[in-house]
């Protein structure tokens, strides 16, 4: 029964240690987490040396295996995680079964599978203590060295461990309690030297992402500017075509009948630019489809847009012109590298279970190459990318999540968003 519940806790820790990453099936998760506990208390009943190293190879395989099942990563950061995993447990746990061999020898009352569930609670502890401190997600600024020293330490850890477990007889160490407990010292050491490259490169990656994010707060900014002068332009360009079409309406007065059909025909022709696709009740998404279906005219790109749902109020100004506008900016570039009849963009935005669906979609003019899980830019220069990231991090601030697909030569970007009603 000890037994269980302590490898009921071991799992649960894992799990919870990484629940800001997405997992990769709910219906599934019971069962792994089911199955991963009977492993964790078989390997408990079959290991006839819980010290060898060999147990701890098949118990952070049990782990490790349980997490990629768990939740999505690539393999740079399922192994960067299991490490993880590896620093936090390991201490506690050697330390527990060391105590748990020495203590019932000078306190014979003591039950052994006590000590081993009092480590199972510390590793719950400890791993709900780092998920709170070390917030663990998907890393995209992982170096090389930092893997490569954190195996390092790992690996002489485990070369620490088959030490203590072959060479040692720790039989004849429990009445010298300074040498039976210096080899684990060593073992604790280097865990917190790789422990120390996890908490580095963490707030390597908070110092890339708070440039990032300035950089990208510079940005909005700067096409916050731009849509409220573009606002002013359509606003004035609208009057300029109120005044001359009482102009133009006079003009068609004192002409003959077949130069009025001619007249009218060249006038609709010159007009057809200015009429928008679509009106909304939100103005700041008014202006951006505006402004986004001159230019795509401008290419002779046909844009169609379906909007379902119009209660956009939930979403800030600024976070609808980096939505829609890098979206829109980003199709209108990769269909003017496709041939005339082939320049066609597909917005849809409706709602689903209380889910904003946001949809963009437009032909691929050649097949994409993906880095991290996001189409490469061909874009040259320090603006490599920089729309998509936008997107996807105010997606991300909103709560909600960003899907890409190119499936049958097609480019689709899905953006869903909880539906605030307060």
């Amino acid at each position: 029964m000890f037994e269980f519940a302590g490898a009921a806790m071991e799992v649960w820790a894992v799990h919870r240690l990484f629940s800001a990453l997405p997992q990769r099936s709910t219906k599934w998760k019971t069962p792994l987490l089911i199955a991963a506990v009977l492993a964790c208390v078989l390997l408990v009943r079959v290991a006839s040396d819980r010290y060898h190293t060999t147990y701890y190879l098949i118990y952070y395989w049990i782990l490790g295996l349980f997490l990629l099942l768990d939740r999505q990563s690539d393999f740079k950061n399922f192994i960067y995680n299991w490490m993880l995993i590896f620093f936090l447990n390991f201490p506690i746990k050697r330390a527990m079964q060391h105590l748990g061999y020495v203590l019932p020898r000078h306190f014979p009352g003591l039950p052994t599978p006590l000590i081993y569930l009092a480590g199972s609670v510390g590793i719950l502890l400890v791993f709900e203590l780092a998920r709170r401190l070390l917030r663990p997600q998907i890393n995209r600024y992982l170096h090389f060295w930092t893997l490569l020293a954190m195996s390092l330490c790992l690996f002489s850890i485990l070369y620490m461990n088959l030490l203590i477990a072959s060479t040692l007889d720790y039989a004849h160490l429990i009445a010298g309690w300074f040498d039976a407990s210096l080899p684990l010292a060593i073992c604790v050491l280097l865990c917190v030297c790789g422990l120390a490259f996890v908490v580095n490169n963490q707030k390597t990656v908070e110092l890339i992402e708070t440039e990032k994010n300035l950089q990208l707060r510079v940005e909005l900014k700067h096409k916050e500017i731009e849509q409220i002068q573009l606002k002013k332009e359509l606003i004035e360009r609208t009057n300029r075509e109120y005044h001359d079409m009482k102009n133009h309406l006079k003009y068609l007065e004192q002409l003959s009948q077949p130069d009025q059909k001619a007249y009218l025909h060249a006038l609709q022709k010159e007009m057809q630019d200015y009429i928008p696709i679509v009106t909304t009740d939100n103005d700041a998404l008014d202006t951006v489809l505006s402004d986004k279906t001159i230019q795509a005219r401008q290419d002779g790109i046909a844009l169609t847009v379906s909007i379902e749902y119009q209660n956009l109020a939930f979403l800030q100004p600024m976070d609808i012109v980096t939505l829609f506008g890098n979206a829109l900016d980003n199709a209108i570039e990769a269909c003017r590298k496709l041939k005339a009849g082939d320049r066609k963009i597909r917005l849809r935005i409706t709602q689903r279970d209380g889910w904003l669906l946001i949809q963009i979609s437009n032909p691929l003019p050649q097949p994409l190459t993906w880095s991290d899980g996001r189409p490469a830019s061909t874009k040259d220069g320090a603006g490599h990318g920089l729309g998509l990231r936008s997107i996807e991090k105010t997606t991300e601030h909103l709560g909600g999540i960003m899907q890409l697909d190119a499936a049958d030569n097609q480019f689709t970007l899905q953006i869903f968003l909880p539906i605030c009603t307060d």
